[in-house]
Order: structure tokens, then C-alpha cells, then sequence
């Protein structure tokens, strides 16, 4: 692969940014290898380059409509790729994503599908601005599991008495781990002050 990209022309590279990152624009040099087309799609190859001295080389194979397959919307495309990893990272620790032991198809569809409802609801909250009242616990990835379980198989319950459980239950645990700091004699993490 490095091969074929070192062996294209200057002129075939276009300087285009990825995005912000944390240190500013992303620049690199990019360059689009088309592939073959079939009912209105393209195949082909995405070639990055940085932009050191001795450059490094990505590739990203897509597979687009042939009128969306452009060298911009396909560097935009692969420049979410952070963005992405950091939604999956933030899935697997704040809704277990990754927490599950099963082995049968049916149970991992089940697990992946509630932990993304899951996020997706936190997601939402965080969106309006919504905090963790006063005196409670943020929810946990127990209790985000347990929630929507109670709502799809223990119907009888009612969303009211569940709301209520959680609200009681996340009171407690802050009591709990309130006395439990006061205990030893230091003061509450900054985390929780700020809910």
C-alpha cells in the first residue's frame, strides 16, 4: 500500500483538514484512489498523509454513493472517527457496553441494544443540560441496566414506582457514602459537590 501511495504524483495530494483536534486543525495531505462503480455506488481507497517530513500513511476503503463519494465528504467522514471511539468509550464505562457475558447471538443483541438506549438517554440529558439532583448518586450502570429490565419485563410495577425506587435508592447510596467520607475524616470528592 505504501508503495502505490508514494508513487502518486504531488499533484494528486490536497491539503484538507480533518477537523478540530485539541491542538487545532487537523491538517493532512489526502488523495482518493477510485475503485470500480456498480448500481450507483463507488469502491475505492482514501489515502492520508501527514504532513512531517518523513510522512505516515492511512488508508480508509469506503464504499459511497457514486454523487457523495467526493475527496471533502469523505475526509469529513473519516475525520468523526475520534468522535466515534470517544461515544464508544464513553458506552463502555458509563453503560457497560463491553459488560456482558454471553453466548448466544440473541443475548449480545439484547445487552448492546439496552446499553445504547441507555447512553443514547444519558446523551439526551446531558443535551438540556439536566444535573443529578442535590443528595443523590449519578445513576449507575447497575441501575441503568436494571431500569429499562423492570420497565419491558415487570410491567406491573408502573414507570412512577420505578422513577420513585431510583430516586430513593440513589438518596441513600449519597447518605451512605456521605457518612462513610465523614467517617474517615475527609471531605466529600469535588465530584459530588458539584450535582
Amino acid at each position: 500500500m505504501d508503495a502505490i501511495a508514494q508513487s502518486l504524483p504531488g499533484l494528486a495530494w490536497e491539503r484538507i483538514s480533518a477537523g478540530l483536534g485539541s491542538k487545532g486543525e487537523r491538517l493532512y495531505d489526502w488523495t482518493l484512489i477510485h475503485g470500480w462503480e456498480e448500481d450507483g455506488w463507488s469502491h475505492g481507497l482514501l489515502v492520508r498523509r501527514s504532513i512531517e517530513e518523513q510522512p505516515e500513511h492511512a488508508y480508509y476503503r469506503f464504499y459511497a454513493p457514486t454523487h457523495k463519494a467526493t475527496l471533502q465528504a469523505l475526509v469529513r467522514v473519516a475525520g468523526q472517527r475520534w468522535q466515534i471511539e470517544q461515544a464508544f468509550q464513553a458506552a463502555k464505562g458509563e453503560c457497560g457496553l463491553d459488560h456482558y457475558e454471553v453466548c448466544h447471538w440473541q443475548g449480545w443483541y439484547r445487552h448492546i441494544t439496552l446499553a445504547m438506549l441507555a447512553h443514547a438517554v444519558l446523551v439526551i440529558l446531558r443535551a438540556r443540560g439536566e444535573k443529578t439532583p442535590a443528595g443523590q448518586v449519578p445513576l449507575s450502570v447497575p441501575e441503568l441496566r436494571h431500569l429499562p429490565t423492570h420497565l419491558l419485563w415487570r410491567e406491573w410495577y408502573g414507570v412512577e414506582h420505578l422513577l420513585h425506587w431510583s430516586r430513593w435508592r440513589r438518596r441513600h447510596q449519597f447518605h451512605a457514602l456521605r457518612c462513610h467520607y465523614r467517617k474517615r475524616g475527609s471531605p466529600l470528592p469535588v465530584f459530588y459537590l458539584q450535582l
